[in-house]
């Protein structure tokens, strides 16, 4: 009977953008010592991620093997390659998966944002509008209004009068 347990690897801070220094989140300590243990990721791109979990298990878990699988492999940029993987691609390709919708819409407006200091106040419509031209890709209204709602929550932005301002 297996077992399933989730190590997440703060690794990308934002859609595109690598962290200075990746780690595991919150620590794994057990025994895995008669297990056989699957690294399950998304994709291995740079392989960073696959790696700093490997290492994490096989120093805090001791188990028996473990082994890889991705639904991606970049091949010639991965330091890994999985041992199970759906497609092999070849050249470098941002990957944009239905589980990392929200919060890449959120980096990248953080990144239009941060990028055009010079405007002082934004609406939805007008950063919606700038995604093809910046980054090639639209999306449904619902991920803006909700990437703006979840950055003003964390303080990213206030809202006054149905426009939007980074604090200074």
């Amino acid at each position: 009977m297996g077992e399933l347990v989730s190590l997440q690897i703060s690794h990308w801070p934002s859609a595109a953008q690598v962290a200075k220094e990746a780690g595991v989140r919150v620590p794994l300590y057990c025994d895995m010592s008669s297990k056989m243990v699957l690294v399950v990721d998304d994709i291995s791109d740079t392989g960073d991620s696959i790696v700093i979990a490997k290492d994490h298990i096989r120093a805090n878990c001791k188990p028996k093997d473990i082994r890889v699988a991705t639904l991606q492999w970049i091949s010639e940029a991965s330091k890994v390659i999985p041992d199970f993987y759906a497609e092999e691609v070849k050249g470098w390709r941002w990957y944009q998966y239905p589980w990392t919708r929200l919060e890449d819409v959120i980096g990248f407006i953080k990144r239009i944002i941060a990028d055009n200091k010079d405007i002082e106040v934004w609406t939805i419509d007008e950063i919606e509008n700038m995604f093809p031209e910046w980054y090639g890709v639209t999306f449904d209204r619902w991920f803006y209004d909700k990437a703006f709602e979840t950055l003003t929550a964390k303080g990213y932005l206030t809202k006054e009068n149905g426009r939007y301002r980074a604090p200074k």
